[in-house]
């Protein structure tokens, strides 16, 4: 989904990536490539995300729109 932003110094296991899904706060995780929601209802739904590196630097946020849409959901 995004390009970090980079000092050109710091490693790339240590950029921090926040994520939200629709109005909820910002998550912080590190050294991960996978996101996590356990629920979603059917419907909907924005992921927000940026990156910051060691010095700082923040991207501007980005996000995605989806719907899900799962039966018996």
């Amino acid at each position: 989904f995004m390009s970090p932003p980079s000092d050109n110094s710091t490693p790339p296991d240590q950029i921090e990536v926040f994520y939200a899904f629709d109005t909820e706060a910002y998550t912080s995780v590190k050294n991960s490539v996978y996101l996590c929601k356990d629920s979603l209802g059917n419907g909907p739904h924005t992921l927000k995300y940026k990156a910051r590196d060691a010095s700082g630097n923040e991207e501007a946020e980005k996000s995605v729109s989806f719907t899900v849409n799962i039966e018996g959901n």
